[in-house]
């Protein structure tokens, strides 16, 4: 026979509770009660204490988060206008440069170099910006195009026109 004793650790607690419990008879006989329990003599027998458990605190909810002030929508900025440079050479010589914005350009012109402005359709936005028939185009977007040949010369009109948007009506 021998003494036993248990031990716990509270986990709310930095103590551990021990107590003495009683021996226990151990028969090597089937014949015996092992059931019984035998008290070894100047044992104590020591009750269990009550464990506390102290109630959890009640949690108070987060504040509710402050409603964030309504910004002003910026308005949608409008695309930022292209705008074409093409350089002409009048009748007697002078280099003058327009920046068209809008197509069509409204102009009319022979398909042979040089290309020189021989009339304007209606409402031309070219005639608006101040070219004048007998005008010969030089350069587009700076490209100078009069030693080109015309299917190259117009392929570089059409490509810097093209990007032009075109006229809101």
């Amino acid at each position: 026979m021998f003494k036993s004793c248990c031990c716990a650790q509270d986990q709310d607690q930095d103590v551990a509770n021990v107590a003495e419990v009683p021996a226990m008879q151990i028969y090597d006989h089937p014949e015996q009660n092992q059931e019984e329990e035998i008290p070894i003599k100047g044992e104590t027998k020591v009750e269990p204490v009550p464990q506390t458990v102290p109630e959890p605190k009640p949690q108070e909810a987060p504040p509710a988060p402050k409603p964030e002030p309504t910004k002003p929508k910026p308005e949608p900025t409008k695309p930022e206008k292209v705008q074409v440079e093409f350089g002409f050479n009048d009748s007697t010589g002078s280099k003058k440069t327009f920046l068209f914005s809008e197509k069509p350009l409204g102009i009319d012109f022979d398909m042979q170099m040089p290309i020189k402005i021989k009339a304007f359709k209606p409402d031309s936005h070219a005639q608006k910006c101040g070219v004048q028939v007998g005008m010969i185009l030089a350069t587009v977007d700076g490209r100078n195009i009069e030693k080109l040949t015309y299917d190259d010369a117009f392929a570089q009109i059409a490509e810097s026109v093209n990007k032009i948007a075109a006229k809101q009506t």
